[in-house]
Formats: C-alpha cells, structure tokens, sequence
C-alpha cells in the first residue's frame, strides 16, 4: 500500500488533499474550559473564572491568529459552521490593507473585536477544503471520568470539535455526558460519521494507552506493580501502535506537557493545582504556535551571551582541594608564610575565610628548614587541656552533660600529654541524644579546644554525609578514607561495601609525609554516626590501619568520638552497627554473604568499644514548647497513643488548606513523586511572588542501546532526582528560589549533597538558546552552563569572574540504568543537567539534622499499593516519623498535609531489638556521669559547679 501511495505521488498520507490544517485537541479543551461558567463550576474550578489567563501570542510581524481563537468571531454568515469543517473551510489571511475591496470568498470578523481588523476570513474554493489533522490526547472515553486531570475531557472535546459552540456555552445546569448526548442526536450525518471515525483523524489509540500507563506509573514511587496495566490485545499490536520516539525540541516540549499533565492528575498531591494548570495551558499554546515545525520553533529563539565557565571551575576545584586538606590538617600542605598558614587553618575551623594559600619552591625551602630541631618558648602559666576546656565550658555555656563530654576528652589528652605519648589505652567515646539537644555544640567547643592550643592539625572532623560534614566544618568519612561513592564498576576496584568503593590497588600505597599526618591525629570525630553502616566501619577501620601503619583498632588513633541519634535514619543499603549479624534478619536478598556478616560482627565489636557514653537530654530546639518535647519523648519511648494522634491531627491539619508557598514553608515528604510535583508547584507560585522570570531547563538525554518509544521517553521525562540520580529532569529556575544541592561537588566549599543554598542566576549555555513561551516563562532544550549559589557558607568567597559571595554549580552526567522499580525502562540512558533541585519540598531524609522555621509533614511511608484502584500510601518509617515531628521549634509551626492515620502513629514504634540497645546507651551514659562526677572530686569547686549546673 505504501509502494502504490508513493507511486500516485501522496508522499505524506494516503490522500489527495494538499491543504493540512492541525489542530490541538489538548489545547481545545482549555479554550472552552475559559469561557464554559458550567463547565467550570462542575470540575470544581469556579473561583478562577476572573483570574483565567488571556494571553495571545506575539510574532516580529504582530500578532498571531489561531482558528481556535478566531471562530469565536467568525460573524453571523459562518455561525452554523463547527470548528471542525470551519478550520476545513477556512483559511485565515493577514489584511496588509484596510482600505482594499474584498476579493473573492473573503468575510470579515465581528466588527467589535479589534484584532479582526487586521485579519480576513478566506473561503477555501470547491474541493480544496483543508484535511484536519487532529494533535494532542483526544479523549473517547465518556464513562470513566474521575482518572482524568480533566473534566468531562471526551465530552467536552467532542463538543468543541462538531456542535457551534453558541449551542452549548449557554447551557448552565445538567452533565456534561448528558448535554454532549442530545448534541449528538442532533446532527447531520456526515459530521456523525466523522464523530464515529475521529479516531481515524489520528493515532488516538496509542495516546489512550501510554497515558494510561503514564497514570499508573507515576501513582506510586519505586512501586512495581503500579505500573503494570492491562493494554489489550497482543504484543505484536502493542509494539505497532507505540508511538515513535521524536528525538528533537519539539518532542521534549511536546513531552514536558505530558509531565505537567500527570502532575495534575487525580492521584497526585498536586492534583487540579492552579498554578501547573495555568502552566499546562501556557505550554499547550506553546505547543500549537512553535511547534509546528523546527522553524516555527526557531523563531521563538532568544538571543543570549553564554559565559565561559571552566576558568571559575578550575578555581573552585583548587580551592577545595586546598581546603579539604587543612580540614585534614596535612602538615605539607604548603603556604607562603607560615603564620599566613596558621591563619588560614584557624580560618577553616571555624568556618572558611577567604585565604588564597600558594606555594613555590622557594617557600618550600624555606617551610623545609623551618621544620629542622628546634625549640619554641612560651611564658606564662602552664596551661591544661582541662583547664582550657573549663574555660571553654564557660565562654559557650555549656550545660552540664555537654561539659562532661568535653572535659572526659580533656582530662585523656592531658593523660596522652604526661605520658609522652604512652600507652594510655584509647578512649571510645559517644556523645548521643534526640536531636536538638546540642551534639553539634560539643564539637564545636573541641575545635575551639585544639585551636586554642594551635594543634588543629591534630583533630579531624568527619561525619556520615556532605550536609553533616558541612556543617560542623568538616568532611565525610568517606573522603577521609579515599573511599568514593560508587557510580559504576570501576577497573581495579575492591567492593567491599555498599554504594562505597574502596581506592584501587595502586592508590593503596601510602605516602610517607600522609602516614605521619595520620600518626599526628589525636581525635578522629564521626557525626551523624546513626547512617553509618557496620560494613563500612569495618573498611574504616581497616583504612585507618593501613594509613597509620598499625594493627590497632582504629589504627591505634587514641581518641575516637562518635555523635549521633539512633532514633534518627539508618544506614543507607547496610546495617545497624548497634546490633550483631545474629539480631537482623539477613535474608532479604542474595547480597549479604558470609564475608559480609563477618565485617558486620568485626564493624560491631568495634562499637562495643564505645563504653564511654554521654547522652544528651536537654532539648535545646523546642524547649520553648512543652507539648512538642512530650509529643517527641513519648515517640521516642514507643507510647505513642490516640490522644497524639487527635493533637496532632486538631493543631496540625486542616482539610483543602492549600498549602502557603508564600510564608516561605518547607514540605517534607518521604514520597519522591509528591516532592517532584510539589516544587513544580511551588517554583511557579514562587515566580508569580516575585513576579520574576522563570526558565525551564530540560535536562540532556542520550540513550544507549538506540532510541526509545515516545512511551519510555515521557516517563524518563517524569523520573526527578532521587538518591540514585542527582539530575532532575527538569529544572524550573526563578532567581531567588531555595534550591538544594544533590551531590558532593567540592566538599572544601561545602557544595555537598544536601547543601541548601539560594538560586542568584543561572549562565545559559549557548547551545541550548532560550525559547519564549509567554512575557515571562523560557524553555531551553537542554541544561545551564552553570549556576550561581549562594549561603552564609559562601558569603567570605569571591572568586575571579564571579560575583563576591557566590559560587558556581555546573552540570554533571549520570547513568541511569534500567531496574526493577522502573519496569517501563528498558534502555539505559544517560542524563546530563545541574545536580541540584528546588527545595521548596525536600525528602526526610534532606532535612535530617536541620532546623526549619515552619514545615508541612507528610506523614507517610516511601511506597505506594493500589487498593481498590485507589493508590495508599503505606505505614510511616518510625525513624522519619521522628525525624519530621523533630524539624521545628513548636507544634505551632507544623502542618499537616494529609490527616496522619492511625497506623502512621499509634503503635509505630522501632524494632524491639533496637530499642533495648538504646536502652543499653541509656544505662552506659548514667554510668558515665557519675564516673566522671568522681573523677572532677579534686577540683571541688569545679565540681559543685558541674553538679548543679543545668
């Protein structure tokens, strides 16, 4: 059939027409939608009837005219026509003169619609009617309404298409089915017979069925079996009508609509959301005037300067490199002057300045000799590291378990100091509590200790995550070790533990110069040790050993000091260390082996080392709100009961409270896809605040195994950022807006994963020019050449090219490789955008360790199940019910999303197991205090300050 159609000369389709006309069904809906008051007030949608935007479309010739637009004022002699045979029929002319005779087959428009006076209707002649070509999701399903985004969808679209609208905008009561029905009976034959065959108008088929499977997938987050729906027919009939992929801006465009479709879905948070249906509507029009064809959209480009962006990146890598390493306190780390050195190591410890440490040969020479024997003499009284921490204790007011924790570690590096370095045996110590209770501040008042003391570059602070390292002017542990997240099977490499590699065997020989850093160190600090997985302690351990040269624990490192709360979030992929291999289950899945329970039994021997132990218990963060800190005691206890669930859900929540973007509100949701839409949401309501411009930034996508189907392409276009992939699909930008970074950049700056910072501008990569949708909305197909960032963090940097205070993010690529919970995928693909994403709402686990101003809770689990077709949440984590209740200072402060159920709070408790080792930490703590209590005696007045200071 094909061959005969090219032979007839119907390159195209197999017709003889020459006129096409193209006309958007998804777009038609929302022109009714703006004039039909029924039609509004059924979908729930009445209030916005003043508020509904009019704008048109503007070209370098004036403005331009849409069938859709003009029918509406088509005049008296056309009024009979439907849309349909009028866009047949009709073909629309730019009147250059006014002042000229009609020609043949022209009508003008109503007289009282002004831009009709610089447009003419023209009459097509006797068989050259145009073939109308239908675009967009055409809907024919009548009878099962409540899945759609969209009113009444196939009924109001048929309307729009076969009856004069006149007909039927008038109507102010019955359904919208109904009202469509008797239309229905009413019409000629030939247009029935068009409304019997509008299928045939275009591949509609293929649309129904990707955009039932867009809904069903994107119901849930990571739930298998959410995306399987029945399709119908055979999979020879499936793979026929899949749609193919268009691999260009119009498709990713074209795309982008979908995923604002389905953000407005019925099952989604967002769902009929004002802000992304004024978004959708913006794109559809969009989508009908620059879409049509590449020049169509070429036109719509605008014209802008990229800057050049690898000098800043060279500047930034350096720096942070150079700042890790005085993190580190590596004595080669080289400088101009010495005491320019010292500065800039005290800088760093307490919280970056703005020093530029070079080195040259010369000053190595002289650093060189500088470090000969010699003697260094200072007056004055002898000072203590106990004395100088009970000084220290004063001047940061520290309460009485925080000065406990301090002054055990002062009383043992006095011990190492008398005995020369002697075996003094090593001192494990943990500083726990719930959060807010001051663990931050017993490591800062340490870095002050060494830092008075001019030995920082014996201390090391560490912690679990690039967001805890960052903020106690630290780095991870992973850093400190040489280990790397792992991103793909590298060659060489050892995995000994999850999501973390170990350095490849020819960067395990250890430097001499780096092993006497390492055997230098007197305190080795781990923040936030709850995440930290007992496998990768055990390659801790095992990496300390051979960085120091020693067989002992922890490379034989005298003091170590872990700071956490176990109530808060576990480790990623691995195991508690607070339990043996024997107390957890360990048949999850085929991962865990033999040698894997091994390092777990070795990692949890270690912990039990940590028999010194302070708990924290004076809450600091909602002291000023007594029912908050019962609330969170009781959930730490596991009492939690009705009477918490009724406080919760009478202070908390209100039902259809919009939530207020405006207030500056953070959301927190342990659900990807509600967190994905939800700052969609926000960044829009965000831009019409500061009546801003926004640019929409789709991120770049390079599939590996050929090309995908339109399908598998929308969904990857709907898949954000996750833990997994820290390039979001798309970025929606308003300068100002909170965003948050999703990977460790520069960890000497404090780019880290987890970082939040305030969006200044973005730097447009020259290829990939904006296209404007409206006065204030840009596309660009593809990402920035850059961000700019800035924080309290950043606000002593300035760099060359930049502007003072900022700093730069670029774009990163990711592999994204097919998995299970991504059943639609069946093609790697490769993503290149800006690591980062708004962060208007976070997941729990971003906000962990943080205190925020005013927060809207998602209580809920991470996985969804249908039930009934209707998609449930599961239970809430016990640990991220903590953590979100634990976020703000009063209860006053919370909102509440969706009312928390009674599964979600009562009874939601963690595993016995680990409650009974809390209570062992509980036991060890008090055993602590009183010990210490003892051990102050001979400084009798020290230590009736100690015992009732509170």
């Amino acid at each position: 059939v094909e061959v005969i159609a090219h032979l007839l000369g119907y390159p195209a389709e197999f017709t003889n027409s020459s006129a096409w006309a193209y006309l958007n069904t998804s777009l038609l809906y929302w022109h009714v939608f703006r004039r039909w008051r029924h039609l509004r007030q059924s979908s729930g949608a009445a209030a916005t009837d003043d508020t509904l935007d009019e704008s048109v479309v503007i070209e370098e010739a004036g403005l331009r005219m849409s069938h859709v637009e003009a029918y509406q004022h088509r005049g008296e002699l056309l009024q009979d026509l439907c849309l349909y045979d009028y866009i047949s029929l009709v073909r629309l002319k730019r009147n250059s003169n006014d002042d000229s005779s009609a020609a043949w087959g022209e009508v003008p428009f109503d007289d009282g619609w002004a831009p009709g006076r610089r447009w003419v209707q023209v009459l097509r002649r006797p068989g050259e009617q145009a073939t109308v070509c239908l675009d967009g999701y055409l809907s024919k399903d009548f009878a099962h309404d409540d899945e759609e985004p969209c009113h009444r969808r196939a009924a109001v679209q048929h309307l729009a298409l076969f009856v004069p609208w006149e007909s039927f905008l008038c109507e102010e009561s019955g359904d919208i089915n109904s009202i469509w029905a008797r239309a229905r009976e009413a019409l000629a034959p030939r247009i029935s017979c068009l409304v019997d065959n509008v299928q045939l108008l275009r591949r509609s088929a293929e649309d129904a069925k990707r955009d039932a499977k867009q809904w069903a997938a994107t119901s849930g987050d990571g739930d298998p079996t959410a995306a399987h729906v029945e399709e119908g027919g055979t999979d020879e009939a499936g793979a026929e009508s899949a749609a193919t992929y268009q691999s260009n801006s119009i498709g990713d465009a074209t795309r982008l609509i979908d995923v604002v479709r389905g953000a407005v879905g019925t099952n989604q948070v967002t769902a009929k959301s004002p802000e992304l249906m004024a978004m959708m509507q913006q794109l559809c029009r969009f989508q009908q005037s620059a879409l049509c064809s590449t020049a169509e959209l070429k036109a719509t480009v605008i014209s802008e300067q990229g800057d050049q962006v690898k000098a800043i990146k060279s500047q930034q890598m350096s720096a942070s490199k150079e700042r890790e390493r005085m993190i580190q306190g590596i004595q080669s780390t080289p400088a101009v002057w010495e005491s320019d050195r010292r500065a800039a190591l005290q800088s760093v410890m307490t919280g970056f300045g703005e020093d530029d440490i070079e080195m040259t040969t010369a000053d190595s020479d002289e650093t060189a000799g500088d470090a000969d024997a010699g003697m260094h003499v200072e007056f004055g009284p002898s000072t203590s590291f106990f004395a100088a921490g009970k000084e220290l204790v004063t001047s940061l007011t520290l309460n009485k378990r925080q000065s406990i924790a301090l002054l055990i570690i002062c009383r043992h590096l006095d011990l190492i100091r008398q005995n020369d370095r002697g075996d003094v045996g090593q001192l494990c110590q943990f500083v726990g509590g719930e959060g807010g209770t001051g663990k931050s501040r017993v490591i800062e008042a340490l870095v002050e200790l060494f830092a008075t003391k001019d030995l920082s570059n014996r201390l090391l602070i560490t912690a679990t995550s690039g967001t805890a390292a960052a903020r106690i002017n630290g780095i991870t542990i992973h850093s400190a070790c040489g280990f790397t997240k792992d991103q793909g099977a590298g060659a060489n490499t050892a995995k000994d533990l999850d999501g973390v590699r170990l350095p490849k065997q020819a960067e395990r020989f250890i430097h001499g110069p780096s092993r006497m850093d390492w055997q230098e160190k007197d305190v080795l600090v781990i923040d936030e040790v709850s995440m930290l997985g007992a496998r990768t302690l055990h390659a801790v351990n095992e990496q300390l050993c051979r960085l120091r040269g020693s067989q002992q624990d922890f490379g034989g490192i005298p003091i170590i000091l872990f700071c956490g709360d176990f109530h808060q979030f576990r480790p990623f992929q691995e195991r508690s260390i607070l339990l043996p291999s024997a107390a957890v289950s360990w048949d999850v899945d085929n991962s865990f082996k033999a040698e894997q329970r091994h390092q777990h039994d070795k990692a949890h021997t270690l912990w039990k080392k940590f028999n010194t132990v302070v708990m924290l218990d004076e809450q600091m963060r909602a002291a000023g709100d007594p029912v908050l800190q019962r609330l969170l005691k009781r959930i730490r206890l596991g009492v939690q009961d009705g009477t918490d669930l009724d406080l919760l859900n009478s202070r908390c929540y209100q039902e259809d409270r919009r939530i207020p973007w405006e207030t500056g509100i953070t959301v927190v949701t342990p659900l990807n896809r509600n967190r994905w839409n939800l700052n969609m949401e926000a960044s829009l309501a965000f831009q019409v605040q500061q009546r801003s411009m926004m640019r929409i930034f789709i991120s770049e996508h390079k599939w590996k195994d050929g090309l995908p189907m339109e399908e598998e392409a929308i969904m990857m276009l709907s898949q954000g950022d996750d833990s997994a992939i820290p390039v979001p699909a798309v970025l929606m930008f308003v300068p100002g807006m909170p965003v948050v970074v999703n990977h460790n950049t520069h960890q000497g700056l404090k780019l880290v994963n987890g970082a939040s910072y305030t969006a200044v501008e973005v730097i447009v990569d020259k290829a990939y020019p904006g296209h404007r949708i409206s006065a204030d909305v840009t596309i660009h197909f593809g990402p920035p050449a850059g961000i700019l960032l800035e924080s309290e963090t950043t606000k002593d940097l300035h760099f060359v090219g930049m502007p003072p205070g900022t700093i730069l993010l670029t774009p990163m690529s990711v592999r994204i490789h097919c998995q299970r919970k991504r059943p639609w995928q069946k093609n790697d693909v490769s993503r290149k955008g800006l690591p980062c994403a708004a962060a208007f709402a976070c997941t729990d686990y971003k906000v962990q360790s943080r205190t925020l101003e005013r927060v809207a809770l998602e209580l809920r689990g991470t996985r969804t199940t249908n039930v009934d077709g209707r998609v449930v949440p599961s239970q809430c984590d016990p640990y991220s019910l903590y953590v979100q209740l634990s976020r703000c200072r009063t209860l006053d402060d919370i909102m509440l999303v969706s009312k928390v159920r009674e599964r979600d709070l009562v009874g939601n408790r963690v595993p016995e197991e680990m409650t009974a080792a809390q209570a062992r930490l509980e036991k060890l703590s008090d055993r602590t205090v009183q010990e210490a209590l003892r051990w102050f005696d001979d400084q009798s007045e020290w230590s009736r300050r100690l015992r009732y200071v509170t």
